[in-house]
């Protein structure tokens, strides 16, 4: 017959066997329901600062707010616009807390030349002679002055497509290049038809941005909870 300190020594294997099972079930289940994009990784961890999407969505929140208060008549317009300044710089700080809370530090070692749309060296060749080819045949053919900030953002988010994970940007360039080519409206009013275009432009992509960053790492989310 054996005794009670006999009996627990027994079970206490087997309670330790018991207390791992959920782990390992929880560790067969992540690995053959895992896939891991080697590629979407690389891209993920080398453009880490570039896909903190929510910065992106502070700044065109900012911008959405900044163009009806430059409306305002002095000084009201200049004390309004550095308070969007401050909450600017203060949300960028505790976006960037948050990212580093969830997944953590990573050091970009990148020279300070790197595109920041992706692209092999192929590539961005190719897209800087498009960019040519282009505002060429527009000036010649549909007298676009390529030196607007339409044309300019036109370049800005078509290179951002160069990672073909980011297409959600080519729509924008799209747009803002048609708007200089077709020339619809007078200049003013196509000027501040893209003026409001911008915070939108920022703000979905910004989204999209995040999105893709918090689906390329998707263990690092349960950090939070350790």
């Amino acid at each position: 017959m054996m005794h009670g300190a006999d009996l627990r020594s027994a079970e206490a294997p087997l309670l330790r066997i018991q207390s791992c099972i959920p782990s390992l079930v929880y560790d067969i289940n992540r690995f053959m329901n895992t896939h891991i994009d080697s590629a979407r990784l690389r891209f993920t961890t080398s453009n880490f600062l570039g896909l903190q999407g929510l910065r992106q969505v502070a700044l065109g929140i900012m911008l959405l707010a900044a163009i009806p208060a430059l409306a305002l008549k002095s000084p009201w317009n200049l004390w309004l616009f550095v308070v969007l300044m401050v909450l600017l710089g203060i949300s960028w700080w505790r976006i960037g807390i948050y990212y580093e809370r969830r997944f953590g530090h990573v050091e970009i070692r990148k020279p300070l030349w790197a595109w920041p749309g992706g692209g092999s060296l192929l590539e961005r060749s190719l897209f800087g002679a498009a960019v040519i080819l282009l505002s060429v045949v527009a000036v010649k053919i549909f007298k676009v002055n390529i030196l607007s900030p339409g044309w300019g953002l036109g370049v800005m988010f078509a290179g951002w497509t160069l990672e073909k994970r980011r297409w959600y940007y080519q729509p924008f360039a799209a747009v803002f290049f048609l708007l200089e080519i077709v020339k619809f409206a007078p200049d003013e009013k196509r000027l501040m038809i893209e003026v409001w275009l911008v915070p939108f432009a920022f703000i979905i992509t910004g989204i999209a941005d995040h999105l893709l960053l918090i689906r390329s790492l998707p263990g690092a989310s349960s950090n939070d909870n350790a």
